[in-house]
């Protein structure tokens, strides 16, 4: 594991986004380090226009879902203390003619879901189904 403090850590959960990530910040083949908890991420370092670069972390969820990824957040907040935190991910409700592959989208509103599964379940005092 390195234990140099990263600037920016982005939390990504499919492969694909994550490829697509060390793609795009010039780093397909770096290596990859696993956390104390096995997850694994991909320290990259980033050039900018003034020549003082920065560290990225990108962190491969094991899990998809709001729980699963504020584990983790809370864990890589405790070790790497980093300045910044993405959850990147892919806006597929979005289509139109003005966004592209790879447009950062910013929410104006937010909301909270996590895909719940509604079944019957037997009272164990009266013995009636309940919701």
């Amino acid at each position: 594991m390195t234990n140099e403090r990263p600037a920016v850590v982005i939390l990504a959960p499919l492969p694909i986004e994550i490829a697509a990530l060390r793609a795009a910040l010039g780093d397909s083949h770096g290596p990859v380090f696993t956390l104390p908890d096995n997850t694994q991420y991909y320290p990259i370092q980033v050039e900018n226009e003034c020549g003082t670069g920065y560290s990225v972390n990108i962190v491969a969820l094991r899990r998809q879902g709001v729980l699963f990824a504020g584990i983790i957040t809370t864990n890589v907040l405790h070790i790497w203390k980093p300045q910044m935190v993405v959850s990147f991910g892919i806006a597929g409700g979005f289509v139109g003619d003005d966004i592209s592959l790879c447009d950062v989208i910013v929410a104006d509103d937010i909301f909270y879901y996590e895909p719940a599964k509604e079944t019957l379940k037997t009272d164990a005092v009266t013995g009636k189904t309940v919701k």
